[in-house]
């Protein structure tokens, strides 16, 4: 009887297994709804089109012939919503781009193109025919000879292409529309035919768009959002913004309130913010990168760039006893006093005469002739003092590379990771689009806070903050902490290595644990113990990562006060309470 119920059962779980595996190939990855060999003759489906194309061996092969009017480009019929279109392409000879188009009513002509040149990306929109707007614009770079992967998807009004690796996306409300037809083309070379240069194309395929699969759940969602929502009635913000990506997937990007308390402007998720504190997180990438370069080490003395620190002296005139170096000043325990001891000790205001070079320097040496002056309040690396001396950074940065801080955030941090919004010297066109900043020390009272236009003043005369002084906006401060929860990787490159990123999130000695390079650690025990590495900012904003969760998050709220970190840890909590620790990426 035994034998014979082991038998049964076991051909009970093998049925049920086989049930299952039939289900799961049922559900799984859907069957392409185009998958195009490109041999002759094409489908009829293969229209109207400029310039001569062959199709042979799996290979779409383009180029202009006759006079020059316009490059090579050949429609296809094929009705789409939401969806995912791969392909390959290749430059050839003296073609300049290749693209994709996707053309929708007779009334908005093109919905969208995406044009890949030898150094750009760039996405175009026409949300009427005969207009167009540039949606996108980001660096790039491909060789002509080689084949390089392409992928667009669709998911309402948002497009996202990935080329080469790297991701970009863009958004408007046209883009949700059917797209009818397609176009395959670009630009070959010119009129002299193939001898000029082709396009060529191969592995079309056209898919139906897989579900999200998103890791936070609806109820969680809404439980973010009435936490949001209790914070904001408590009256000390008009208005918060969220970002959550966990697993590089974004499962929570809105905002809730107003910007503007006078003219209930909505907040938005790309409203501009000032950083404050929180563009630390921007410098302190920027010095990795440096470092990672060689061209600085964390442990330098300050003195080796700016030979006079080495005669920095105590206050009783001793000589430290270890020399001020750059994770001194990253960690704000340099021993050089900051504001709130200047205040108390000395009875110095901003505003004191002795101060001027400290407060409102005008160049890089001003600065270090100012601190060297106040000279040491405690030896170096003993004391977290927080405060202005951590723009020693921006000073070593600017004298090891000969080139201005702003221009080496931009060259070594905006740009590589195309960070479009995002300024530390803001125009005036930026200005008029800046976030509002208010000071709340009570419930429903909000005053205007003008030291955020304050910093923005003095950056635009050419001397930058590396303390504070970052205008920019919700995805690209996300963006920037992906890099970090990426271990320096961005759209498939590696452009800072993982161990030169580490560095920066290590407790330093006299910060009890608390501080690492101009990061601020901190442990979890909602849902799952975990370490939290990020910075806040005196205009109210937190961006952080966490690394046992996978996550990396971004609450924007252009108010100073100082209820900020309690409230920055109740939304915290509330979004821990739903993505527990040991949910890792596979």
């Amino acid at each position: 009887m035994n034998a014979y119920f082991l038998k049964m059962l076991l051909c009970l779980i093998l049925f049920i297994s086989f049930q299952w595996q039939l289900s799961a190939a049922e559900v799984t990855p859907d069957k392409p709804l185009l998958q195009e060999t490109f041999q002759e003759p094409l489908s009829k489906d293969w229209f109207w089109g400029l310039g001569t194309w062959k199709a042979e061996q799996g290979i779409l092969r383009g180029y202009e012939s006759g006079p020059r009017r316009h490059g090579p480009v050949k429609m296809r019929r094929f009705e789409l919503g939401d969806g995912v279109v791969d392909f390959e392409f290749r430059l050839e000879g003296k073609a300049r781009f290749a693209g994709i188009i996707f053309n929708g009513s007779q009334q908005r002509g093109h919905i969208v193109h995406l044009v890949i040149s030898q150094d750009q990306i760039r996405v175009l929109g026409h949300a009427k025919k005969g207009e167009s707007e540039n949606l996108l614009q980001q660096p790039h770079k491909i060789e002509t000879g080689q084949w390089y992967p392409a992928q667009v998807r669709f998911d309402g009004p948002s497009m996202t292409a990935t080329v080469d690796g790297q991701k970009v996306t863009v958004k408007a409300d046209y883009i949700a529309e059917p797209k009818l037809t397609f176009g395959l083309g670009g630009d070959s070379g010119g009129p002299a035919g193939e001898k000029a240069g082709a396009l060529e194309f191969r592995n079309l395929k056209i898919s139906s768009a897989p579900p999200v699969q998103t890791s936070l759940s609806e109820a969680g969602r809404a439980a973010i959002r009435s936490e949001i929502q209790a914070v904001i009635d408590e009256g000390y913000y008009p208005g918060i913004s969220i970002l959550l990506i966990h697993r590089g997937q974004v499962v929570m990007r809105e905002a809730h309130g107003v910007v503007d308390i006078e003219t209930k402007k909505p907040f938005t998720v790309d409203q501009l913010c000032w950083l404050a504190s929180t563009g630390k997180l921007f410098t302190a990438t920027l010095m990795a990168s440096l470092a990672d370069e060689g061209l600085l080490t964390f442990d330098d003395p300050i003195a080796k760039t700016w030979p006079a620190f080495a005669d920095i002296r105590l206050s009783d005139g001793s000589k430290p006893k270890d020399q001020v170096r750059l994770r001194h000043a990253l960690s704000h325990t340099s021993g050089i006093p900051n504001d709130n001891w200047l205040k108390v000790e000395r009875q110095l205001e901003k505003n004191s005469p002795q101060l001027a070079g400290y407060v409102a320097p005008q160049t890089a040496g001003d600065f270090v002739n100012a601190c060297l002056k106040l000279g040491l309040v405690v030896e170096p690396g003993t004391k977290m003092m927080y405060g202005r001396p951590i723009d020693l950074a921006a000073c070593v940065a600017e004298k090891v590379t000969g080139n201005t801080f702003i221009t080496l955030m931009q060259e070594r941090v905006f740009q590589p990771l195309g960070l479009q919004h995002t300024t530390i010297q803001p125009t005036p066109e930026e200005l008029k689009q800046l976030a509002p900043l208010y000071s709340s020390t009570k419930p429903g009272v909000f005053e205007p806070d003008q030291f955020g236009l304050e910093v923005a003043a003095r950056q635009n005369k050419g001397l930058s903050t590396a303390g504070g002084g970052v205008y920019s906006t919700l995805d690209d401060l996300g963006t920037l902490m992906q890099l970090h929860l990426n271990r320096g990787k961005h759209a498939g490159k590696q452009l800072i290595r993982a161990e030169t990123l580490e560095l920066l999130y290590q407790p330093q000695p006299g910060t009890n644990g608390r501080y690492g390079l101009a990061f601020q650690i901190k442990d979890s025990q909602v849902n799952g113990h975990s370490r939290i590495l990020s910075h806040p900012g005196y205009s109210g904003p937190v961006a952080w990562i966490d690394f046992e969760r996978n996550l990396a998050g971004v609450l924007l709220m252009q108010s100073n006060t100082v209820q900020r970190t309690k409230h920055h840890n109740r939304i915290i909590d509330t979004i821990y309470r739903y993505l527990p620790a040991q949910a890792k990426s596979d």
